[in-house]
C-alpha cells in the first residue's frame, strides 16, 4: 500500500499537479498534441530530438525555487525522461515508472532492457524517501516513492530476464488511438511543421 500522505504532502502535490502542466509534452506524455506553449518555432523539426538531456536543469521558479533536473529514462519511449528537484525529495517519472508497474514497452521505440536498466539507474538510485509521480495511474494512486517502488514494484523486483519475460507476455490491448498518437508524439504533437 501507497505511503499515507501528511497534510502538508498532499498540499505540496495540489500545488505540484498546477506547476507541472506545461511539463508534460516535453517530458514524453502519451497525449495527442502537446500541453499549452509545447509547440515549436516555425520551420524547426522536433523529430529525433529531445527538448532536454540528462542534466538539464530547468529553474523557472515553479517549485519552491528548486530546479528540476532531467535524467533520461528511456525504454516505454526513447524520449522518456524523469524530472527530478533540487533536493531529490520528488522525481516525475512519466510513463517510464508507474505506482507498482511501469510503462509498456511494445510500441514507439519501447525496449524492456532499456526501461529495466533507466529504472534503476535513473531512478532507484535516489533516495527512499523521494517521492515519485508517475504521469499517470489507472487505479487512482498518485504518489509512492522510490523504496516502495523498488521493494514492492511486482516488474521491477525481478531480474533482467525475468523482467523482460514479463513485458514481453502482457498481450496489452493495442490503444484504440495509437496509429494517431505514436506519428504525433515523434513531431511533439505537431502535425505540419
Amino acid at each position: 500500500m501507497c505511503s499515507v500522505l501528511t497534510r502538508a504532502a498532499a498540499r505540496r502535490q495540489d500545488r505540484l499537479r498546477v506547476a507541472l502542466g506545461g511539463l508534460r509534452a516535453p517530458s514524453g506524455a502519451s497525449s495527442v498534441s502537446p500541453a499549452g506553449g509545447g509547440r515549436p518555432r516555425a520551420g524547426a523539426s522536433t523529430r529525433g530530438r529531445r527538448p532536454y538531456s540528462s542534466g538539464t536543469r530547468l529553474n523557472d521558479g515553479l517549485l519552491f525555487r528548486q530546479y528540476l533536473t532531467v535524467r533520461e529514462t528511456p525504454g516505454h519511449t526513447d524520449g522518456c525522461v524523469t524530472l527530478v528537484t533540487q533536493d531529490q525529495g520528488m522525481a516525475f517519472t512519466g510513463d517510464a515508472l508507474l505506482i507498482r508497474g511501469c510503462g509498456r514497452t511494445d510500441f514507439q521505440q519501447g525496449c524492456s532492457k532499456r526501461l529495466f536498466a533507466s529504472i534503476h539507474q535513473k531512478i532507484f538510485t535516489l533516495p527512499d524517501r523521494c517521492l515519485v509521480y508517475p504521469a499517470h495511474d489507472y487505479l487512482g494512486q498518485t504518489v509512492s516513492t522510490v523504496g516502495e517502488e523498488r521493494t514492492f514494484n511486482p516488474r521491477l523486483t525481478k531480474s533482467l530476464e525475468e523482467f523482460v519475460a514479463i513485458m514481453n507476455n502482457l498481450n496489452l490491448p493495442k490503444p484504440s488511438k495509437i496509429d494517431i498518437s505514436v506519428p504525433a508524439n515523434l513531431v511533439c504533437g505537431v502535425h505540419h511543421v
